[in-house]
């Protein structure tokens, strides 16, 4: 019979300590200074395998991603804010047909911007988080095709 009480006691110091946790989590995301991370630039830089996309914030998020449909790709940047609509204007990325940023609060009540990224062309998208403040995305199948060589008729 002592088994139900000790139970209870072992659960309620388990969702303690997952509450604790996640409480922890949450903080890191936030900057040193105690204000909001806010997005900073989306660059282009060239990288041997072609113009890759990067996002730059003020200080340390987290990512999701998902590509819903071929030419379109969702990245959403938890913890980071930026006006709506704000979108920065980014020339000379081959695969980039354009992107536009959405703000919202998930349903854990933190700020997240998602980057609705539309492509050119059918391409995988790969991303990586270089620094805790930066993201790049990449298309290594965006390289532009060569043009067709013209062979002599006769």
């Amino acid at each position: 019979m002592m088994r139900k009480p000790l139970g209870g006691l072992c659960a309620a110091i388990l969702l303690v300590g997952l509450a604790a946790q996640a409480g922890l989590a949450a903080t890191e995301i936030q900057s040193t200074s105690g204000a909001p991370v806010r997005l900073v630039a989306v660059n282009a830089v060239e990288q041997p395998t072609g113009t890759a996309l990067q996002v730059q914030a003020s200080g340390p998020f987290r990512y999701a991603s998902y590509q819903p449909r071929a030419q379109s790709v969702v990245v959403d940047l938890t913890g980071v804010v930026s006006e709506r609509g704000a979108a920065l204007p980014v020339a000379s990325v081959s695969w980039l047909g354009g992107y536009r940023l959405l703000p919202f609060r998930n349903a854990g009540g933190e700020d997240v911007l998602r980057m609705d990224i539309t492509l050119k062309h059918d391409c995988t998208v790969d991303i990586s988080q270089t620094t805790a403040d930066t993201l790049t995305l990449s298309c290594a199948s965006a390289a532009t095709p060569a043009e067709p060589v013209a062979t002599p008729s006769e």
